[in-house]
């Protein structure tokens, strides 16, 4: 049985449901508000309040649609500068070169074999759904591109990857200036021949992003605070 009506119901539900709260909230505190200002002064509160909470509530909404309402709750995300921390040789994590990583997985070395795509934060498929299994790599020196490609088809292109950690759990590029997903058919096989991308370029203090995909339109969840790469290996 197909899950995904299910889930996409769910999360509809529970985005409605939490998006109240802040209008539900600014309304209690309106109706203080105009208690002790039952003039002008006090509309004009209630009515900045209001649209601010109705500006959260959706945002609130809209981030439930894209991550799930179970990433969403959880909301625990690791400060970057610990991913700067010296490691333990004893350590299961690894800082791996560019050159390097790309050699491991072209050899079938690397500590991480498959996982599901973050790229930017934003999610490649449902998260922790979309496993994909590491194929080969390269690393060209010249232009800074260390392109990672999948067994199912998808092509990674990272664009001047820095701070580079490996674990069997995960591989973690903390910083990269643009990162290219071609052939980003979020496994589907009855589409056309078509190579549909994704496409992250990071500015100074944003991001664009381009896509061809036609049969939806892309939810960009992007942070500039997250690492630009991270495959989560999945724990058995």
């Amino acid at each position: 049985m197909n899950s995904e009506p299910l889930k996409t119901l769910f999360n509809i539900v529970s985005g409605i449901v939490l998006g109240i709260l802040p209008v539900t909230g600014a309304a209690l505190i309106g109706l203080f508000i105009y208690n002790d200002f039952p003039n002008i002064i006090g509309l004009t509160i209630c009515a900045v309040l209001l649209i601010l909470s109705i500006y959260v509530g959706y945002q609130i909404f809209r981030k439930i649609q894209i991550v799930g309402v179970t990433e969403f709750m959880a909301a625990t995300r690791a400060s970057p500068e610990l991913d700067n921390l010296e490691l333990a040789s004893s350590s299961s994590t690894k800082n791996r070169t560019a050159e390097e990583m790309a050699h491991l997985i072209a050899t079938k070395q690397s500590l991480i074999q498959s996982g599901c795509i973050r790229i930017y934060n934003d999610w490649y498929g449902q998260s922790f759904e979309l496993e994909l299994v590491l194929e080969h790599s390269e690393y060209d020196n010249e232009r800074g591109l260390l392109t990672i490609k999948f067994k199912s088809g998808e092509l990674l292109e990272i664009f001047a990857p820095k701070g580079i950690h490996e674990s069997p759990t995960f591989l973690k590029i903390m910083h990269a200036n643009r990162i290219r997903l071609s052939n980003a058919n979020y496994g589907r096989t009855n589409i056309s021949e078509q190579s549909y991308f994704i496409d992250y370029v990071k500015l100074t203090n944003s991001f664009e992003t381009k896509s061809n995909i036609d049969w939806y339109t892309p939810l960009f969840d992007v942070s500039l605070g997250s690492p630009a790469l991270v495959i989560y290996g999945k724990f058995n």
